[in-house]
């Protein structure tokens, strides 16, 4: 595995050092410090207001006080203990890999100041309402049509949240003007209005606002991901309304260029306020969003580092299990169903009537089923053990009965994988300590991007890495049209969902796109191809790659359309990587810390207490003068560390047994009773940080480096052909189509008794017929018939029928069904009419090889036959061995990322040294057959021209391989490219010593 690292890193680092003490006297001191309150101000104006009042006289009652007194000290245990940035409690800043530890802090700091997102829609439709006439406008950019319908996605705000529905409108002549008309540009009500001078004044502004008001038509400046304040804002035609944005802009700027470190810093943010609350018209619990950028003195990394952390990021690859996204895997059950390699447009596919289910967007409750839950939704329970949850057990039973701290991880834990399944750029986030040690919290993904890109706004360097990283991804596959999926779910995401542009194109999802090459959802098809999902544009006739550059967890979105753009991004495996113990994660109580032989911490010691094993400390907040003496006992009992972290889903509160204050705090969460109270230990507290400010003190931390693999150049990835070949065919019509639902053990039976009557019985006439096996949802083979005429269907089919009744009747046979016959057009394109004449062939070679071997078990040699079937169409293709070996070698790399490489590459070892001595008989022994098959190819060609292009070929020896056998296709397909491949080495290297 070859890691290469970004130069560029982002340091992330508390606002305090974590030697600062935090009782009470301590807590007085800290609140002294203008930095500190505004910090406190920013993040809770009430907690400032009690926390000012308290501390200025002191009085209040006994609990109060310590209510105020816990809630201050959990702000400053987060701002000296948790290195992730928010407002002014941690901050960011770059770093680079050069040949020594020099990473040193300096007390300075900026600002970067914006207004709140809720702020900003609100301005920006105060704008829009004073514009009136002037005020620019577009189509919405979800706009589609089914049948006599437009559709689109529209929201309402409802609790200050956005609730979305797919919204139509019967389409007219007027209405369809207006559409062509706009187009992808930006219109006024007025240039509408000149544009169709017809229509009497009045009447069509109704008619425009009704349109707005439906949100077909969306205004064209409303803040967006890659927005710039103040420059988003648009001239306004109301003078007042362009005082108070002036005057805010003027106010922002001061704090941005330091004016707020006087004394004066309350009476600004005050000022702000007064301003954000008449602009919403109401009191909002923020009015600004703030990032602090940490100034340094030196800010350079050994890249000698690089070395442990690449040894690191293999090892936790080879440790975790590849996970495929189960929404995307769903959704290529149902899609393959419906569409199988069909292109379809992207809006068409999700349409909530006439598209497929994503996740669970579209189960609607009935006043039957709401809030009802059973519990047997999930199927039964139950976990197998893999051969690494096994050495994982062994490791945690030995620390437990040993009463060991921590476990040492060996190089060999598990067998090396390869990070094919993993995206191409992540980013390794680590803490470092004295002495090299590296603590690896994970590595993350699905791009190295998602972790920095809202940083790259206020800073130039960061800006500078994260085109670095965009530009790698890009050199990689260069012939894609790389798009930021915009989009916000709510719009006060936008806080943290805001950067700068980092990728060529756009992919605006109802929120706006900002940059000069916006790809219009409408014209992005979807296509499953080898099991993956592809987008492309059919304009551009280019791949379409969809990139989310933020952090944000997209799981929270209701939209399935914007949740399935972000999950493709890692439709091939893991997004990320991290130690965990996997189905051991909750059997055990205590799990230690897990570091590797090369000095790397994987894994921080962990405790896992329900209220059973906290026993009487659950009540103990009743008679706090006992609980230090019980909790003391306690901590010795589990080899608690006197300081530790209570971990909350992402959120961590330092506990310190020694602190009055802090052990209050954890007699509250104690006695909460949740059903599981998690722990863990402080590694920044055992270990002394290599990240000091200019005094020496330490700081608590997190490096992100963002690092991307070796990989070859994606080849390039043309899709939309526009065919001119008719597509359906409907029962009727020349082509009959039967879908036959039974046991692969009698299909091969029943598909002779179909060719004794289509090929030999002279009762019907057909131009040919054909055959392919599905197991999709239910095993079946699916029969198309091309008749010599439309006219001819009925009598076909009632022949057929006759032919099958038996097998009906018997039950072998247990559904007969007619069905529409969709051309393959995107996987056969302009050929799909010489593919046909191929299969047919096939079927009839298919069908003389079940009737010879007389019997369904495939375990005789003589259905290596196959083998020779393949060999011929290599030859067709070029008789160059080196061709062949290209195209083989191609062939086997595809199957070998869907299978266990090393159990399927032994296994063809296996068979290749069993049976290659054979393969030479089964050729003289059935030459007459494959001479015939032979001389009908030959016969098609004098008809047809056909290109033997390596997608035309795979495809026809996939379908091949599925005719030729029951079950387990792929794998049938995957074990004979490897035969072949050895085969050709073979006759290579023969040749190669005449």
């Amino acid at each position: 595995m070859k890691v290469n690292f970004i130069n560029g890193l982002i340091l992330r680092s508390a606002a305090l050092s974590y030697r600062q003490k935090l009782d009470k006297k301590s807590l007085l001191t800290l609140w002294n410090n203008r930095l500190i309150k505004e910090s406190i101000y920013l993040a809770s104006k009430s907690l400032y207001n009690e926390l000012d009042a308290f501390f200025a006289n002191g009085q209040q009652t006994k609990a109060k006080e310590a209510q105020l007194l816990s809630s201050f000290y959990k702000y400053m245990a987060r701002m000296a203990n948790r290195a992730t940035p928010f407002g002014l409690f941690a901050g960011c800043s770059s770093v680079y890999w050069g040949a020594a530890n020099k990473v040193k802090l300096t007390a300075k700091f900026r600002r970067h100041v914006v207004p709140d997102a809720v702020v900003s829609f609100s301005l920006a439709k105060q704008i829009e309402n004073a514009n009136q006439i002037s005020a620019g406008y577009k189509l919405n950019n979800t706009l589609y049509k089914v049948g006599d319908d437009l559709r689109f996605i529209t929201y309402q705000i409802i609790d200050n949240q956005r609730v979305y529905q797919v919204s139509a409108i019967a389409c007219n002549e007027v209405l369809d003007d207006i559409i062509t008309v706009v187009g992808d540009k930006i219109w006024s009500k007025q240039q509408l209005l000149e544009k169709f001078p017809d229509f009497e004044p009045d009447d069509f502004i109704v008619f425009i606002n009704d349109l707005i008001e439906g949100q077909l038509l969306k205004p064209a400046f409303e803040p967006a991901i890659g927005y710039d304040f103040p420059v988003f804002l648009q001239k306004t035609d109301d003078p007042g309304l362009r005082d108070t944005i002036n005057e805010l802009v003027d106010l922002l700027n001061k704090i941005n260029n330091g004016d707020v470190e006087s004394s004066n810093w309350f009476s600004l943010y005050t000022a702000i306020e007064q301003i954000t609350n008449h602009i919403t018209g109401r009191e909002l619990k923020d009015q600004v969003h703030v990032t602090r950028f940490n100034e340094m003195e030196s800010r350079e990394l050994d890249q000698s580092l690089q070395w442990k952390i690449t040894k690191a990021i293999v090892l936790l690859n080879n440790v975790s299990a590849v996970a495929p996204n189960k929404r995307i895997e769903q959704f290529k059950g149902r899609f393959r169903k419906r569409y199988e390699e069909q292109s379809v447009p992207l809006l068409e596919a999700f349409d909530t009537d006439t598209g497929i289910e994503y996740g669970q967007w579209y189960e609607h409750e009935t006043l039957f089923t709401e809030g009802l839950y059973t519990g047997s939704e999930g199927g039964p329970s139950w976990v197998d053990y893999t051969e690494i949850d096994f050495k994982m057990l062994n490791l945690l039973n030995r620390a437990k009965i040993e009463k060991q701290y921590k476990v040492i991880i060996p190089d060999n834990f598990a067998r090396e994988r390869s990070p094919d399944h993993l995206p191409f750029s992540m980013s390794a986030v680590f803490q470092l300590f004295e002495n090299d040690m590296v603590y690896l919290e994970r590595v993350t993904g699905p791009g190295a991007l998602n972790m920095i890109a809202r940083f790259a706004v206020g800073d130039a360097e960061i800006y500078k890495t994260g085109l670095e990283i965009a530009a790698k991804e890009i050199a990689n596959c260069p012939d894609a049209m790389f798009a930021e999926v915009i989009h916000m779910p709510e719009e006060r995401i936008l806080n943290v969902m805001m950067h700068p542009p980092f990728w060529p194109h756009e992919l605006a999802y109802i929120d706006d796109a900002k940059g000069s090459s916006v790809l219009r959802l409408d014209d992005i098809y979807i296509k499953l191809e080898q099991g993956v999902f592809k987008l492309f544009s059919k304009k551009h006739q280019r791949e379409v790659v969809p990139r989310l550059s933020s952090a944000y967890n997209y799981n929270r979105s209701q939209h399935p359309i914007y949740t399935f753009l972000c999950d493709i991004q890692h439709q091939r495996g893991n997004g990320s990587l991290s130690f965990n113990w996997g189905a051991l994660s909750t059997d055990f109580v205590f799990f230690p810390r897990v570091e590797t032989s090369f000095g790397v911490i994987l894994h921080r010691a962990t405790w896992k207490f329900t209220p059973a094993i906290l026993g009487e400390l659950c009540k103990a907040e009743k008679f706090m003068d006992k609980f230090g003496d019980l909790f003391n006992s306690f901590r010795n009992e589990w080899l608690l560390p006197d300081k530790f972290y209570i971990i909350k889903g992402d959120n961590e509160l330092l506990i310190d047994t020694e602190n009055e204050i802090s052990i209050q705090v954890l007699a509250k969460e104690i006695a909460r009773q949740d059903p599981v109270l998690i722990l863990s230990e402080c590694i920044h507290l055992q270990h002394e940080a290599i990240v000091r400010d200019v005094d020496g003190d330490p700081y608590m931390h997190q490096f992100v480096a963002p690092f991307h693999f070796d990989r070859p150049l994606k080849p390039p990835y043309f899709q939309y052909i526009e065919n001119t070949l008719q597509r359906n065919f409907f029962p009727g019509s020349e082509w009959l189509f039967i879908k036959l639902y039974l046991s692969s053990n009698i299909a091969n039976e029943v598909l002779l008794k179909l060719d004794e009557l289509l090929n030999y019985s002279g009762t019907v006439k057909i131009k040919q017929w054909f055959f392919i096996r599905y197991h999709d949802p239910d095993n079946h083979i699916r029969v198309r018939i091309n008749l010599l005429d439309e006219g001819d269907f009925q009598d076909v089919y009632l022949a057929v029928r006759e032919v099958l009744s038996p097998f009906l009747t018997s039950g072998q046979l247990h559904v007969v069904q007619l069905d529409t016959y969709v051309r393959e057009l995107e996987r056969y394109g302009q050929q799909i009419e010489q593919a046909e004449g191929l299969f047919c062939i096939e079927t009839s070679f298919c069908c003389s090889v079940f009737r010879l071997l007389e019997s369904n078990r495939y375990d005789t040699e003589d259905w290596l036959l196959i083998f020779w079937l393949i060999k011929d169409y290599l030859n067709l293709m070029s008789n160059d061995l080196n061709d062949q070996l290209q195209f083989v070698e191609r062939q086997q790399a595809y199957f070998f990322a869907e299978f266990d490489d090393k159990a399927v590459k032994i296994q063809i070892d296996q068979l290749y040294r069993k049976y290659h001595g054979s393969l030479n008989n089964l050729l003289l022994a059935y030459d007459d057959l494959l001479r015939q098959k032979r001389m009908q190819v030959e016969l098609l060609l004098q008809n047809y021209t056909i290109d033997w292009n390596a997608k035309f070929l795979s495809s026809v020896i996939h379908m091949a391989v599925n005719r030729y056998f029951s079950s387990r296709q792929r794998l049938h397909e995957c074990i004979l490219y490897g035969m072949l491949l050895k085969f050709l080495k073979s006759e290579k290297a023969r040749k190669g010593k005449v």
